[in-house]
């Protein structure tokens, strides 16, 4: 029997899975890796860290899956995105590597709009959108800031990207990366534009090429398989971003398919089709909803996947955990218990609501839909009769909001969201956060039970890339939801109430933020 491997290299920790071809998974594991913060709205990572996680989860799994190296057919991976990795002629990389959620390249994006302008790029990428979360800022910066590491640099490559040339010594992207990288990326031709990277003053040199996400980028180098236990020459197919992998496992291939990925970010997704006759005549036609982005659905020719993404989701919760819930990772550790179920007991307590508080997730700035790159997390409404209770739900119905907030905007522009709302990662395990979501948006949500995520659309990429499936919708005969939750209509309508308090919150204290900026710059 073939077997089909698939790792995401995520922000919290690389997750690979092993599958046969009717989707059974035969083995899984996952390395936790560190995230630096060293100024307010900067994120690093060590490259070599998440290539030493990912490695390591690849070897972990094919052993607990007992199978032969060699009856691995192929490798499919994909990651966090964007990024920022800098590397030189000896692919060696020159400096910790800026992710997605690094907000330093504000004044890159001032440039941007004020001699570019937000038309442009808009014509060429469909973007309306100029924001330090795009890959080409960071490079950017990098220019401005370090110009002698930017010099050396032969390369900037995203976290995928530089998990592939860790495996194969090849140096590639693929079209979801590629427009995450944004700014100068034609989705239409599926290549860099010249025109804006002169205007922007990048040289095009440094950008990788890119390729289709099925394509075997190359076989697995020795060193490589001496570092994940795969066979040397073992094909690895390009794959796509953490996002698109994700909802692809969920089965989230036709038009009004949508899906709620809650890992260290929260990514919503919603499927929508886009006329071939019209893309080839240039026009765009994303019709991107205002604040939203849109990637290609790798799963169906002429659709895209419309998406928002709340930075800090579950890793506003990990902060809450690791700065205030020491007591609850002690007694974890003693008892065998995970701790985020202790903290999220205590939120259970808490009735809809808070009892009046209001949590903005914006801890490291925020993406879509408000762009806002000196939004700063806010606890609001605190009292003498709140409890740590109190403050663990106010985060998750902080993230709920945050989810809300572009499913409303995505349905006001017309786009059809189907239920169920399918839920999978991280906190999607929460039955309590799930039941939040559904009563914030007012829509049935579904877990996926056992459900690998990425890892797992991965693998399937892979499979279909070396004819193991024919196509993907195989994956409709193999999901299966083991849990439903029905939005609550007095919940529901209590947190429509607290939703409005929470938009107008966001715009009373923008001013806010200003003032931090010029004190903390």
């Amino acid at each position: 029997m073939p077997y089909l491997l698939g790792c995401d290299t995520g922000t919290g920790g690389a997750k690979s899975v092993v599958i046969d071809e009717r989707g059974q998974v035969l083995g899984s594991h996952y390395v936790e890796y560190p995230l630096s913060i060293p100024r307010p709205g900067w994120a690093e990572q060590d490259p070599e860290d998440l290539w030493r996680g990912s490695a390591g989860a690849m070897r972990a799994a094919i052993e607990k899956a007992a199978v032969s190296p060699a009856d691995i057919v192929a490798v499919g991976l994909s990651a966090q995105s964007p990024g920022c990795i800098l590397i030189d002629s000896d692919r060696r990389v020159l400096r910790p590597l800026h992710i997605w959620m690094d907000r330093r390249a504000t004044a890159q994006c001032d440039w941007i709009r004020q001699n570019i302008g937000v038309d442009w790029v808009r014509k060429v990428t469909g973007l309306s959108v100029v924001d330090p979360y795009f890959g080409l800022t960071k490079i950017l910066w990098e220019r401005d800031n370090e110009p002698e590491l930017y010099c050396r640099a032969i390369k900037s490559l995203n976290q995928k990207d530089y998990i592939m040339m860790r495996m194969t010594g090849e140096l590639a992207t693929d079209p979801c990366n590629a427009a995450l990288m944004g700014i100068a990326y034609d989705y239409r031709r599926h290549d860099w534009d010249a025109g804006l990277l002169q205007a922007l003053g990048l040289e095009r040199s440094k950008l990788p090429d890119v390729r289709g996400y099925e394509e075997v980028i190359g076989g697995v180098t020795a060193e490589a398989a001496a570092a994940t236990g795969l066979l040397e020459g073992t094909p690895v197919v390009n794959g796509t971003v953490d996002g698109a992998a994700a909802w692809l496992s969920m089965g989230c291939i036709n038009p009004g398919d949508s899906v709620l990925t809650l890992g260290s970010s929260a990514c919503w997704a919603v499927v929508h089709e886009v006329g071939e006759g019209k893309l080839q005549a240039g026009e765009v036609e994303l019709s991107i909803p205002p604040g939203l982005l849109a990637i290609e659905n790798v799963a169906a020719p002429h659709t895209f996947l419309t998406f928002s993404a709340t930075n800090a989701a579950g890793a506003s919760f990990r902060w809450f955990r690791d700065q205030f819930g020491r007591q609850e990772m002690a007694e974890g550790a003693e008892r065998g218990l995970d701790p985020y179920d202790l903290l999220t007991a205590q939120a259970a307590q808490v009735p809809a609501g808070s009892e009046g508080l209001i949590v903005l997730p914006y801890f490291m700035g925020e993406r879509m839909p408000i762009w806002d790159t000196e939004a700063r997390g806010v606890i609001f409404g605190l009292s003498l009769n709140h409890t740590r209770g109190h403050v663990i739900r106010a985060i998750m119905e902080g993230v709920g909001y945050s989810v809300y907030h572009s499913v409303s905007i995505a349905r006001a522009h017309g786009l059809e969201v189907r239920p169920p709302m399918a839920l999978v990662e991280g906190g999607a395990v929460s039955r309590l956060w799930r039941q939040i979501i559904s009563d914030i948006c007012g829509l049935d949500t579904a877990f996926m039970a056992g459900a690998q995520g990425a890892p797992f659309g991965d693998a399937v990429i892979a499979g279909v890339a070396t004819g193991v499936f024919t196509d993907y919708t195989v994956i409709k005969s193999w999901l299966r939801y083991s849990d439903y939750a029905h939005p609550d209509p007095e919940r529901h309508a209590l947190y429509q109430k607290l939703f409005a308090a929470y938009l107008s919150l966001y715009q009373n204290v923008r001013v806010n933020y200003e003032q931090l900026k010029a004190i903390y710059p």
